[in-house]
């Protein structure tokens, strides 16, 4: 049984790393404008399946243009619009980390409607995830400023060789598990105990 599974961990973690460096400084976004995002996003594409209902029941089909909340004029510091650096940083975040050139596929983007869960992208599971790796695996030096990390193609193989052996396992081949009776539940998501919500099974 696994409970939400990090999918080609050591790419998870520097997805982590690659949204908190994109939110750093003038391009963090507060927890108020992520939910505005969010908001303006359900807003225009909650209707595509026939039901107003608060979920997109599809996010690969909601056309959602963010450059629709930039600021003009001086009110970039109201909660009401976002900047040109958090613009830039809300896309990064919808892209998802690439190589440096632009044209390597490091891990996948954030959908549409995910962005009032981005806070602890901006720094807290990078510091916690991300950084360990890199000083521990990959680099060998407590030291190590994971800031620096440059998303090339030859720091991105170093992370595959020291750290990915380790802790990824990305084969979609399971065959050998289910031709040995193995069976599988994999859950995702957040769980809560049925005495805490005060089911009874």
């Amino acid at each position: 049984m696994a409970g939400s599974p990090g999918n080609w961990y050591s790419h998870l973690a520097l997805s982590f790393l690659w949204n908190k460096v994109k939110t750093r400084n003038e391009s963090f976004i507060p927890q108020e404008k992520l939910e505005l995002i969010r908001g303006r996003v359900v807003e225009s594409c909650d209707g595509r399946d026939g039901v107003i209902d608060g979920v997109i029941e599809n996010p690969l089909r909601c056309e959602f243009d963010v450059e629709c909340l930039a600021c003009e004029g001086n009110t970039g510091n109201t909660s009401s619009c976002l900047t040109k650096e958090q613009l830039e940083a809300v896309k990064a975040i919808y892209e998802g980390p690439k190589s440096r050139d632009g044209e390597e596929f490091i891990y996948p983007g954030f959908s549409l409607g995910s962005e009032s869960e981005w806070m602890m992208q901006e720094g807290e599971l990078a510091d916690a995830f991300s950084v360990p790796i890199l000083q521990n695996l990959v680099k060998d030096d407590l030291g190590y400023d994971a800031s620096t990390f440059d998303f090339g193609k030859r720091a991105v193989s170093e992370v595959d060789e020291k750290a990915g052996k380790y802790i990824d396992e990305i084969s979609p081949d399971l065959s050998a598990f289910r031709d040995g009776g193995g069976k599988m539940i994999v859950t995702q998501g957040k769980h809560v105990q049925a005495s805490q919500r005060g089911d009874k099974y």
